[in-house]
C-alpha cells in the first residue's frame, strides 16, 4: 500500500505542478499581452498627439479590460476544476485503499489506482458541498478576525488569528472525514454522505473528534519525528537549523538528503497510517450505526414516494365530485 501511496502521490503531485506551471504561464502571458499592447497603444499617442511616455506607467490598468479579466477568471475556474480531480483522486485512493485493507483484510498494489477513479465524480461533487458549506462559517471568521484586529493593538494578534483559523479549519474537516469512507463504503451520493455524517455528529460527535486527532496526530508524530532526527543532525554539524546564512555544504547535503527520504518514504507512510487508524476507528465504533441511518433514509424516501400518487389520486377524485 506504502508503495502505492508513493507513486499515486508522485503522480498527482507532478500533475498539479504541471497543471501549476501551465495555468500560470497562461495567466503570465495574458499579463503580458495586455501590457504591450497598452505600451503600444500608448506609443501610437505619443506620435499622434505628442502624450508623455512616462503617463502610460500611471495610467496603467487591468480593470479597464474586460475580456482580459473574463478570460483570467475562466483560466482560474479551469484550474480549480482541474486542482480538484486531482485532489479527488488523490482522496480516493487514500481512503479506498484503506477501506480495503481494513475491511477485507486486503492490501492490493492497485487498490489504490482503481479507486482513484471509480468514486471520482462522487468525491468531486462532496468537495464542492463541503466549500458551498465552509463559505458562510469562513465569512464569520473573517468578520470576527477584523473585528478582534480593531479592539486588540497588539503586533502579536496576528499569531491567535492564525493559530484559530487553523484550528477552525481542522475541526471542520474532522467533522466530515468520515464521509469519503461512507460514499465509498455504502456507495451513497455526495450530499447523502455529509446528511448521515451530520446524524453521526449528534450521537457520536466525541468518537469523531478524537478520531480527527488521530488522524491528525498520527500524521504530525511520524513527520515531526523524521525532522526532529534531521534538525539533530543538522546540529552535529554546528548548523543552526533556522539560521540559513550559516548553512554548509555537510548541511545542504542533510537538507537533500532528509528531503529525498521524507517525500517517497515519510510522507506516504505517514498519510496512510494516518488512513488506516481512521478507517479502523470507523469500523470499530461508526460502521454499525450507518445501516439503521440507510435504512431510515430508504424508509422516508418510500413514503414520500407513495404518499405523492395517493395525494394526487385524492386530488382527482375530488375534482371529479
Amino acid at each position: 500500500m506504502t508503495l502505492a501511496n508513493l507513486l499515486g502521490s508522485l503522480i498527482n503531485i507532478t500533475l498539479l505542478i504541471v497543471g501549476l506551471l501551465i495555468f500560470g504561464t497562461l495567466l503570465l502571458l495574458l499579463l503580458l499581452g495586455n501590457l504591450i499592447y497598452q505600451f503600444i497603444d500608448a506609443i501610437i499617442d505619443l506620435f499622434r498627439s505628442g502624450t508623455d511616455i512616462s503617463q502610460f506607467f500611471s495610467t496603467f490598468s487591468i480593470t479597464d479590460r474586460p475580456l482580459f479579466i473574463a478570460t483570467c477568471i475562466f483560466i482560474c475556474l479551469f484550474y480549480f476544476l482541474y486542482q480538484l480531480i486531482i485532489q479527488s483522486m488523490m482522496i480516493g485512493g487514500l481512503y479506498g485503499s484503506a477501506i480495503r485493507s481494513i475491511f477485507e483484510k486486503k492490501g492490493l498494489f492497485g487498490a489504490y489506482f482503481s479507486y482513484s477513479i471509480r468514486h471520482l465524480g462522487k468525491l468531486m461533487q462532496l468537495q464542492i458541498h463541503l466549500l458551498i458549506l465552509l463559505i458562510p462559517f469562513l465569512i464569520l471568521l473573517i468578520i470576527f478576525n477584523i473585528g478582534l484586529e480593531t479592539l486588540v493593538f497588539s503586533p502579536n494578534i496576528i499569531y491567535f488569528q492564525a493559530s484559530f483559523t487553523l484550528i477552525f479549519l481542522l475541526i471542520f474537516c474532522t467533522l466530515f472525514l468520515q464521509s469519503p469512507i461512507i460514499i465509498i463504503r455504502e456507495k451513497v451520493e455526495a450530499w447523502k454522505s455529509i446528511l448521515i455524517s451530520l446524524r453521526l455528529l449528534k450521537s457520536h460527535l466525541y468518537t469523531i473528534l478524537f478520531s480527527g486527532a488521530l488522524f491528525f496526530a498520527t500524521f504530525l508524530v511520524i513527520n515531526g519525528i523524521f525532522f526532529l532526527f534531521l534538525f539533530l543532525f543538522l546540529y552535529f554539524t554546528g548548523t543552526s537549523p533556522t539560521d540559513f546564512e550559516q548553512y554548509t555544504f555537510p548541511a545542504y547535503l542533510i537538507l537533500v538528503t532528509g528531503f529525498i527520504l521524507w517525500f517517497p518514504l515519510i510522507l506516504p507512510y505517514s498519510m496512510i497510517c494516518s488512513m488506516l487508524i481512521l478507517v479502523k476507528r470507523y469500523k470499530e465504533h461508526l460502521d454499525r450505526h450507518i445501516s439503521p441511518m440507510l435504512e431510515i433514509a430508504a424508509k422516508n424516501d418510500t413514503n414520500d414516494s407513495t404518499e405523492d400518487p395517493q395525494q394526487e389520486q385524492n386530488g382527482n377524485s375530488h375534482d371529479f365530485n
